[in-house]
């Protein structure tokens, strides 16, 4: 067990003390030596953390701090993921930017729109709560419209691990492409189905929250509403949501396979329109089932 821990421990050393070189070479900057310090800090974390799990133990070797990597370094990170995701999803289909910015611009101007015919256009009914309200509301709509079509596009390297399906692409819509079992298909239907129950439920509760709360009513966000958010917003996208956008992306699939480039990118914004508008109306209902 003891040579297990040890040559974790020298291999990692070696490839943490290569780094440190490698970017010392790169940049001189004290803020580029700031960010790869806080890498290594992290790789170290790993590295004592496997190494004590290799050798049965469950501590820190003494006189060794542990420092949690810092909110900035976190969010770059999540960015730079997020920005190799978009890379990986253009590799595999070249109009998924044009179809997530249609989304967004679509369902934003859409809900701007209400906004406009409940507030109406006199300057003085637009309060700064109004306002932050608003900004609420259209910030959510966005990040939802991201998440439905971000994890429904397939992406150049998504190949299962395992080797279960073959070395195929793993599914990210039901009418991907490829040769697949129904089995496999109702099988993606119901993995987006339960990731977007939780990804609605909480975003539907944050936004349900900030509009108690912008509207000076956060005494109203008593546990019926808090149950009625996550109801309503888990519902909404794991079961309405998904399957709409599921049945959007294999209609899209067929028009960009057989028609021109321009025609298809005006029927996939006529699509996405008329699928905002039929998800618009099925929210109502599902509010009034809910809250009834």
């Amino acid at each position: 067990m003891e040579r297990t821990h040890s040559s974790v421990n020298n291999k990692s050393s070696f490839m943490i003390t290569s780094y440190i070189e490698d970017e010392s070479k790169r940049d001189d900057n004290k803020t580029q030596i700031s960010k790869y310090y806080q890498t290594v800090e992290l790789s170290r974390v790993l590295t004592i953390t496997n190494s004590t799990a290799a050798s049965g133990g469950g501590f820190l070797p003494e006189g060794e701090k542990v420092r949690a990597p810092s909110p900035k370094f976190i969010i770059e990170n999540a960015l730079m993921s997020f920005m190799n995701g978009i890379n990986q999803r253009l590799e595999a289909d070249k109009n998924f930017v044009f179809k997530l910015l249609a989304e967004i611009c679509i369902d934003e101007l859409i809900t701007l729109s209400v906004l406009i015919w409940v507030t109406g256009l006199d300057a003085e009914a637009w309060t700064p709560t109004i306002r932050l309200a608003a900004l609420v509301q259209m910030l959510s709509a966005a990040l939802n419209d991201t998440l439905i079509v971000y994890f429904l596009a397939p992406t150049s390297s998504s190949v299962e691990k395992d080797g279960i399906s073959g070395g195929k692409p793993a599914l990210a819509h039901v009418f991907q492409a490829g040769d697949y079992s129904m089995k496999e298909r109702i099988t993606c239907y119901f993995k987006k189905a339960k990731f977007y129950l939780v990804i609605g439920g909480t975003t539907c509760t944050v936004a349900t929250f900030f509009a108690k709360a912008l509207g000076g009513n956060l005494a109203g966000f008593f546990p019926g509403v808090f149950v009625q958010s996550i109801m309503l917003g888990g519902i909404h996208m794991s079961v309405s949501a998904n399957t709409r956008y599921q049945i959007v992306n294999g209609i899209e699939r067929l028009i960009y396979e057989k028609l021109p480039p321009k025609v298809s990118r005006a029927c996939s914004v006529l699509i996405r329109t008329s699928n905002n508008f039929l998800g618009a109306r099925l929210w109502i209902v599902l509010t009034k089932l809910i809250s009834s």
